[in-house]
């Protein structure tokens, strides 16, 4: 895919943790549930992404494409919202 999308799901995993000199984190985010169709948000940032954990429900917007067969969004990508787990 070479144009934007947006994609909402839940945090499953951390993969890299937040980088206070990048200003970047990188995770795994699993939409609607659907486990089988996980996706990597790597080195995600924008307001909010330093205090990111498991469980989180987010929005993120960027390039999806696929690396070495992981499923992932390209650096760059961005955190448009954030919901906070319980």
């Amino acid at each position: 895919m070479s144009s934007s999308s947006i994609l909402k799901g839940v945090i499953s995993k951390i993969d890299d943790a937040w980088s206070d000199q990048y200003k970047n984190i990188t995770v795994t985010i699993v939409p609607g549930g659907l486990t089988d169709y996980a996706v990597q948000c790597y080195r995600l940032s924008g307001e909010g992404a330093e205090t990111l954990a498991v469980g989180d429900t987010i929005t993120v917007s960027g390039t999806i494409k696929n690396y070495k067969g992981t499923i992932e969004f390209d650096k760059g990508c961005t955190l448009d919202a954030v919901v906070k787990a319980e």
